[in-house]
């Protein structure tokens, strides 16, 4: 069960993940360029497309560079539903594309198909053989992921070049280099306070991807060296050499080999030590590491622009050849443990171990410390916004000093309080006790740590605990110990037995438990069993309020320009977009991707002073939007206010430029509509307590039938197996909790799927995923 569910999790979001290559300039236009030089170098031979995903973008492109027969093969069933409804919008060249409706390692030559299945839409393809017909003269491919072999590349070009291509067939890119650096990725300092606990909780089990990594400070130790150097064309000829030999099928057999018995050794096609010289010292955790793409003609595509060496910021390339920076690949970085180096100290022993699917990196020493957790990197995030960390501090220095004035003694609650930074920032603003209440256990260790690090452990209590579970002596719903007279207030017990954590309820309340959406933490749940078992009548709470805004939205791709081939329609890749719940995005940081269709409207105004038990109920609000540019409507984006207090508001608004790295912008999709100006909106925002969603009222909207662009809400096929998988997670969770066996062959999974992924059946990122889920 769990591996099942696993892969079919990952098949579901695979497509959506695929997306962002389709606004990658650069990588479009490389792989065009290519296609062209290829094709000019060639003729038209028989090609082969094996993609990424990204709606068959790739097959397109080969196709336009001139190929008459271009056989397009995708990862996975929806990446070829994707496919396959994106092609059929282009007919200039759909006739040449032929859809191969299984995944790659089923593959193989056949002479004579058979047709394909009846239930095939006849448009997808004028060619539809379900089979390649021919060896393939070109093998294009964009199969890689940040960290370069994450998806099979080196498989799948074993698996082409033995059964589907020519022996003297030529694959694009022709080579891979990938190069690496040693990196310093350490929390230090932050408001003042040691918080270097959490560096041991920076791990990941292959390796993690930051598409913009100037974003978490670092220091580079190194200058950049060379990891692996793949030639991709002699690899596909050695194995279209061999011939069709039953060789794939021997590899199915030992795969399926290798997952009875997953646990033994692994075998790495490459095993080497580098010594690499460190430029500063420092203390190296982290290796970041990239690829180059050999696109001919002396054209080399790059995953990402690499860490700049000595503080330039350039990332330039040494090389005598033209270089072009990818924005969707990013840089990968995997996490050792803490070893100090030194400018003038002996170099840095790397081993570095290459097989088919990853890339390993080892310190000499080897790393020791076990793996139990991880801090997700959204945490890290947080730390760094030094705007959100001022304001917080501000207000409650503020609070404290105001409660001082009156006299006595000042109690504080951080709920939810991860780190335990705004815990230890109201210890420092003078406050008495603070309980620092927070739920993971892993974070509890790290704030405890932090606390007794910063020399506040005499001030700072870290429970683990769910706040909403948090009674004082003071609280309402305790009951006598059996046996025993309640006299005094004591001698009084929870419901379950247990004793109350705290003495006394509090006189200010500090917390941060807010998603992009505000609400999706459940802190107006938080709010309210303070309010009920916690807080004072005069409780301050920082922060006190927030205003929740909105603005109707096209955030959709249209057309796709694939350098001198021209455009493409893709519209219908926007199915692939949709989810159950709102997601978070930074719409300040592309800005040329989406754009408001009206202007922002207040939707709902939360007082947290006046939230509890009693008024704790579900929102619902009716507002009629004005359109003032014409488009296609498929989006709300919604943000909010922090006031924290009379002088300090946090805003996560896309329009003002002052958003720090914490939150994100929350997207909720609605089935694409065109409008025009003039037109109305009619949209009702509701929340349910934990969640505020949006709708349009087609009763107020009648033309919304005949607006409708012909892009579904979401595709049928992948709904339906959405909802599956939603209800196998549905049933699991409780069996986790009840059933010990079940628990670990779960964990079990979990860490194979870290570990070897493709011994799975997984992707890396997909493994790392589920392996990070369960861990958490």
């Amino acid at each position: 069960m769990a591996l099942n569910f696993a892969v079919a999790a990952a098949e579901l979001d695979a497509p959506k993940k695929t997306l962002p290559a389709l606004r990658d300039r650069c990588r479009l236009d490389a792989y065009a360029a290519a296609a062209v030089r290829v094709f000019e170098t060639v003729g038209d031979e028989p090609a082969l497309a094996v993609a990424n995903g990204a709606g068959g973008v790739l097959a397109m492109t080969t196709a336009a560079a001139g190929f008459g027969t271009v056989f397009a093969v995708d990862r996975s069933r929806f990446h070829y539903r994707m496919a396959k409804q994106c092609i059929r919008e282009n007919p200039r060249v759909q006739p040449s594309i032929v859809m191969i409706d299984q995944k790659l390692e089923m593959c193989k030559v056949v002479p004579n198909p058979k047709a394909a299945d009846s239930c095939e839409d006849s448009s997808t393809s004028k060619k539809k053989e379900a089979n390649v017909t021919e060896r393939c003269k070109v093998v294009i491919t964009d199969l890689m992921d940040h960290s370069c072999l994450g998806f099979g590349l080196l498989s799948a070009i074993d698996h082409v070049g033995t059964n589907l291509a020519a022996p003297d067939a030529v694959c694009v890119p022709g080579r891979v280099v990938v190069r690496a650096a040693l990196l310093s990725l350490r929390t230090e300092t932050v408001s003042g306070f040691d918080l270097r606990s959490l560096n041991q909780y920076r791990w990941h089990p292959q390796a993690a991807k930051f598409l913009n990594l100037a974003d978490e400070p670092h220091d580079v130790l190194s200058e950049h060296f060379e990891v692996a150097d793949i030639d991709l064309t002699a690899r596909l000829r050695a194995a279209a050499a061999r011939g069709d030999t039953n060789e794939g099928n021997d590899k199915d057999k030992d795969k399926d080999k290798d997952k009875e018995k997953f646990g033994g050794a692994a075998a790495f096609e490459s095993d080497v030590k580098i010594e690499v010289k460190p430029l500063k010292d420092g203390v190296w955790n982290a290796v970041a590491f990239w690829f180059e793409l050999d696109m001919g003609g002396n054209q080399w595509l790059r995953s990402a622009t690499p860490p700049a060496v000595g503080g330039d910021g350039s990332g330039s390339d040494r090389f005598d050849r033209f270089v072009s920076d990818a924005e969707s690949w990013g840089v990968a970085v995997q996490y050792l443990d803490e070893l100090p180096v030194g400018k003038n100290g002996p170099p840095v022993t790397v081993r570095v171990r290459r097989d088919a699917g990853q890339i390993l990196f080892t310190s000499d020493p080897p790393p020791t410390r076990p793996r139990h957790s991880n801090i997700p990197q959204w945490h890290y995030d947080m730390l760094n916004d030094a705007g959100r960390n001022d304001a917080y501090e501000a207000a409650i220095v503020a609070a404290v000093n105001r409660r001082k004035k009156s006299g006595g003694k000042i109690d504080a609650l951080d709920a939810g309080s991860g780190s335990g930074l705004l815990a230890m920032m109201a210890a420092r603003a003078g406050a008495d006790f603070v309980a620092a209440v927070e739920k993971t256990p892993s974070m509890v260790d790290a704030g405890e740590e932090n606390v007794c690090m910063n020399g506040l452990a005499h001030k700072v209590l870290c429970l683990n605990r769910d706040v909403r579970r948090v009674f004082t002596k003071e609280s309402r719903g305790l009951q006598p110990v059996p046996g025993e007279a309640a006299e005094g207030g004591g001698g009084l017990i929870k419901t379950d037995g247990s004793v109350p954590e705290l003495d006394r309820k509090v006189d200010l309340m500090v917390y941060e438990v807010f998603d992009s959406g505000l609400i999706g933490e459940g802190a107006l749940h938080i709010l309210a069993n303070a309010r009920y078992r916690l807080l004072r009548p005069d409780t301050t709470l920082v922060p006190a309020s927030a205003t929740v805004f909105a603005q109707p939205i096209e955030y959709r791709i249209s057309t796709v320009t694939c350098g001198d081939l021209g455009a493409f329609e893709m519209k219908q890749s926007n199915r692939w977009r949709w989810r159950d719940t709102y997601e978070g995005h930074n719409l300040e940081r592309c800005k040329g991707d989406w754009r408001p269709l009206g202007e922002p409207f207040r939707v709902f105004d939360f007082d947290f002073a006046q939230i509890g038990p009693e008024t704790l109920t579900p929102g619902h609000v009716a507002k009629d939007v004005a359109v003032t540019d014409p488009g296609v409507f498929n989006a709300i984006a919604f943000w909010f206010e922090l006031r924290l207090d009379e002088n300090n508001v946090l805003s996560t608004s896309p329009h003002d430029g002052t958003k720090g790295q914490t939150w994100q912008q929350a997207v909720q999709w609605v089935e694409e509509m065109s409008v025009q100006v003039g037109d109305v909106l009619p949209l009702v925002a509701s929340h349910d307590t934990y969640a505020i969603t949006f709708a349009v009222d087609d009763a107020r909207f009648p033309q919304r039938g005949m607006r409708r662009t012909g892009v579904p809400l979401y595709d049928p096929s992948w709904g339906v197996q959405h909802e599956r998988v939603k209800a196998v997670n549905h049933r699991m969770a409780p069996t986790l909790v009840q059933n010990p066996v079940e628990y670990r062959t779960m964990a079990e999974t979990a860490v194979a799927a870290g570990a070897r992924p493709h011994d799975l059946g997984l992707d890396a990122e997909s493994g790392s995923d589920f392996c990070l889920r369960m861990m958490g």
